[in-house]
């Protein structure tokens, strides 16, 4: 994919399901993502590639988040996590573990309507996955007024949390699309979200 080629690659093959897009022949995992540097760009719909540490990563000015690329679950250690820290003061918690997710399409939370604090009510709400199209899902959902990823803040995110799934590595899956582009460096383990790139920065100087 755009000049680059990954050898030995496991594909898993399974029935698609009705809704999804007749043009989506399938699904790019982290498996082949994890090998580089890249750029999803919500606003010009393009992903920018790269191959380590280089010439993109420069050219990306912005708060450089950590990230955590392994995980537990199970009886053992998983790879191919993206995970990041927030804080929502209305959920009363000091931090948030949230995996960055491009299939979802609502800020998700396993631990249940008790995740979500006082004041979430019982609702269906319309949720897509990666691997489906959007469904009606029973749980409960809060709007989160602040929600804080370091020095960024979102603002009126609905939370949507279906019933406790024990066991996950994260408290969550926050959606990619949050936000208009979002860099994510494998190599160094950090995300920007909304970066800057640096041409743009200088002429506005």
């Amino acid at each position: 994919m755009g000049g680059f080629t990954i050898p030995g690659l496991t594909v898993t093959i399974m029935p698609k399901n009705d809704g999804l897009p007749e043009k989506v022949s399938g699904i790019l995992g982290e498996d082949f993502m994890e090998r580089f540097d890249l750029l999803l760009d919500y606003r010009h719909h393009v992903i920018e590639l790269q191959s380590g540490d280089g010439p993109l990563t420069e050219s990306v000015v912005g708060e450089r988040l950590p990230i955590r690329l392994e995980g537990m679950m199970g009886d053992g250690p998983v790879v191919g996590r993206l995970i990041v820290l927030a804080h929502a003061p209305e959920l009363g918690r000091t931090n948030v573990s949230l995996q960055l997710d491009s299939g979802v399409n609502s800020l998700v939370m396993f631990g249940g309507p008790q995740s979500l604090g006082a004041g979430a009510r019982q609702q269906n709400l319309d949720v897509a996955g990666s691997v489906q199209s959007s469904s009606s899902a029973s749980g409960y959902s809060t709007l989160i007024q602040q929600l804080w990823l370091g020095n960024k803040v979102l603002r009126n995110i609905t939370a949507f949390a279906p019933p406790a799934r024990p066991g996950m590595d994260t408290d969550g899956l926050m959606p990619t699309a949050l936000f208009g582009s979002i860099f994510i460096s494998h190599s160094q383990k950090f995300v920007i979200l909304n970066p800057t790139r640096k041409a743009i920065a200088q002429q506005e100087k």
